[in-house]
């Protein structure tokens, strides 16, 4: 992710910062649930999504878990891959994670699905956590995860944690403005998970006041007739940048 403050206004430092601090605090940490009661802790538990790494990670003991995604390992699209070093990985593939033998298996809504049917009809648990599009999801996902590994004391915590970062966050009584601009003119509006964290950190999106819903598209026109404060840029492989991403 690449910050770039423009002319108008390059002594807003401090949203900026406060930006990187609050995706980094998102990511770090960036349905159905599993009541366990008093039944075992799971111990060899997989997960089969880049997002159920992240929880996975965050929250069970590295004796627990059995293996993550292959991405859960790459610095970057995982901000815990230095965890994931010396964890199996997978693919998402039955194949591979039959032989794990797993007592629970971590999936996001969108993970193979002919992998996740065979898995339930094998008797395997398996808990689908939704795409999260604002905080009150990231809160539901971390509590699903927390229960389902019994974890449910350490992840009150990790969200209370989470609600108090939120509340120190600096806001000035004239806010600076940003677009979240992707390659080709994608960008996150209202209701979309950045447009949370945009207006946490102390920002005005100016995708969604421009009538951008979760996702959609501005001009170059359109972005340098808005004239925002900032840009946000998602950088994918520094070095080996799209055509799209160049233009």
């Amino acid at each position: 992710m690449t910050i770039v403050a423009l002319p108008n206004r390059l002594g807003r430092v401090l949203p900026v910062a406060s930006y990187v601090a609050i995706a980094w605090l998102l990511f770090g940490l960036g349905s159905y649930g599993l009541a366990l009661g008093e039944q075992v802790k799971p111990k060899r538990v997989v997960s089969m999504n880049l997002c159920t790494d992240q929880l996975l990670l965050l929250i069970a003991k590295r004796s627990r878990i059995a293996s993550v995604s292959y991405l859960a390992r790459d610095p970057l699209f995982s901000h815990l891959a230095n965890r994931a070093r010396d964890i199996p990985i997978n693919h998402g593939l039955a194949e591979e994670i039959l032989p794990l033998k797993p007592d629970l298996v971590l999936v996001g809504s969108h993970t193979i699905r002919p992998t996740t049917v065979l898995l339930r009809k094998l008797g395997i648990k398996v808990l689908v956590l939704k795409l999260a599009e604002g905080f009150e999801d990231i809160r539901r996902n971390m509590r699903l995860v927390g229960n389902a590994l019994g974890e449910t004391a350490k992840v009150d915590l990790m969200v209370g944690q989470f609600d108090t970062a939120l509340t120190t966050i600096v806001r000035s009584q004239d806010l600076p403005t940003a677009i979240i601009l992707r390659p080709r003119g994608m960008t996150m509006g209202l209701g979309s998970l950045s447009d949370g964290i945009l207006r946490s950190a102390g920002l005005r999106n100016l995708s969604a006041e421009m009538g951008v819903g979760k996702i959609g598209r501005l001009s170059l026109e359109q972005v340098v007739a808005a004239r925002p404060d900032l840009l946000v840029l998602a950088e994918f492989r520094p070095g080996h940048p799209s055509l799209a991403h160049l233009i």
